[in-house]
């Protein structure tokens, strides 16, 4: 059995524009009729995301990390929200989520061989409680 290490990420609002800006808290469903360049700005903006809440915790995993990116990975997303999506549009609307984890280098690939990925829904009463977790747990 191989070392294991665990990080736990927390993610913010996300927003796109600038004179009229639009903010989301959990990723659109890949079902929303939107146009391509559109999608292709929250997807980015998600990616973003992902970036600033691992430097926000970075430096708490310095020495664990030093392996980095691990070639197994199980990825936890919790999904809190107020209306949860079916499983399989949840886990399509996480793509910028999971490919702003590969970019900054946290896993090696998003395919099942180097990551498994589970999906859990959290319901809560209010749009404010809505957000995102990440728990990613790397074995060697």
């Amino acid at each position: 059995m191989g070392k294991k290490s665990r990080v736990n990420l927390k993610l913010g609002q996300v927003c796109i524009g600038v004179r009229e800006p639009k903010c989301r808290r959990i990723p659109h469903s890949p079902n929303k009729k939107m146009h391509w360049a559109e999608q292709a700005k929250w997807k980015s903006a998600w990616e973003e995301e992902v970036a600033y809440a691992w430097l926000a915790v970075k430096n708490n995993y310095s020495q664990q990390w030093k392996s980095m990116p691990y070639k197994r990975s199980l990825l936890q997303i919790f999904v809190f929200s107020i209306k949860p999506q079916d499983e399989d549009n949840s886990y399509a609307s996480m793509k910028g989520i999971i490919d702003g984890l590969k970019k900054i280098g946290l896993i090696v690939d998003d395919d099942p061989a180097h990551l498994h990925i589970k999906l859990i829904n959290v319901p809560v009463k209010t749009r404010d409680a809505e957000h995102i977790e990440l728990s990613l747990e790397m074995k060697q």
